[in-house]
């Protein structure tokens, strides 16, 4: 299995990485109405999980 799995993708370089935007506490918000419903909150400018 470990074969049929390792070929899929590639490596990223790191300009690559960092234009990955994970989790969500990349969605920029100014109140909690701006973050998606799922138990989230506006802090800092930026939607986080309670």
């Amino acid at each position: 299995m470990l074969k049929s799995i390792s070929s899929l993708g590639t490596t990223l370089n790191k300009t690559e990485q960092k234009n990955i935007n994970g989790g969500w506490r990349n969605i920029r918000c100014h109140t909690d109405k701006d973050c998606p419903p799922w138990d989230s909150f506006c802090l800092n400018g930026y939607c986080q999980y309670k």
